[in-house]
């Protein structure tokens, strides 16, 4: 399901950019998964991303409560999130 909710979140979040643009995906971008420790880390991250004002979707489950369960940022400047994601390890 993990899987499924990373894709739902990088793919949602890409679309936000190409409308917002009216263009392609750079050939530079990349997808980085990354984990949080449970929905409480997750929550807190994207109220970091609110705060920072960086455009995101927040992926929440229907079927499980409305559990968050992924966040896709909209692409931007790596410099922009480096900070607020630091704490988070790759996906392994």
């Amino acid at each position: 399901m993990w899987d499924a909710q990373l894709t739902h979140a990088a793919d949602v979040s890409t679309s936000i950019w190409t409308l917002q643009n009216q263009v392609l995906l750079p050939n530079n971008t990349h997808a980085v998964s990354l984990v949080a420790q449970n929905e409480m880390d997750l929550a807190l991250l994207e109220q970091k991303l609110i705060e920072h004002t960086i455009p995101h979707v927040a992926i929440r489950e229907p079927d499980l409560c409305n559990q968050l369960m992924a966040i896709g940022l909209v692409p931007c400047d790596r410099s922009l999130v480096k900070k607020i994601l630091q704490k988070y390890p790759l996906s392994k």
